[in-house]
């Protein structure tokens, strides 16, 4: 069922509603466990973190979305669309938190990885290039 959710999932991480991030929390946790929707729903967090006026609440919300992500990545490493999660959220990041460290790895294993990825990952990643142009759109479609 989690990955019938995807195209909201990229929606929502897309928008700057945080009563959309907050709904597809609720709806994704519902949800049977899986590593898809521990991934997903450490990405949520961390953007709902992105949305919160309470530094302490931003905070909270952001370490407990890292977590969730963290932990699938070390499960998955080899797991493309985790890694772009982590991508977008640190290109996103504020300095202070020091999340950035896997930037460019992320970004090298999309781009040589991009045609393994779902298509509705790989129109999402087209769609964030559009506008951040981080990736030779030419390559990744090869």
């Amino acid at each position: 069922m989690i990955a019938n959710e995807r195209h909201n999932f990229y929606s929502a991480l897309s928008d700057d509603s945080l009563e959309n991030v907050e709904s597809l929390i609720q709806k994704i946790e519902k949800q049977e466990d899986s590593s898809l929707k521990k991934a997903y729903i450490g990405a949520l967090y961390m953007k709902q973190a992105e949305l919160l006026k309470v530094p302490a609440k931003k905070l909270n919300a952001f370490k407990k979305g890292h977590k969730l992500l963290e932990n699938e990545i070390l499960k998955n490493p080899k797991n493309i669309e985790y890694r772009f999660l982590r991508f977008i959220i640190q290109k996103n990041a504020p300095n202070f938190l020091h999340y950035n460290n896997n930037i460019e790895e992320d970004k090298n294993l999309i781009a040589n990885n991009f045609s393994s990825l779902n298509p509705t990952v790989q129109d999402f990643i087209i769609k964030y290039n559009k506008s951040k142009g981080v990736f030779n759109i030419e390559k990744l479609k090869k």
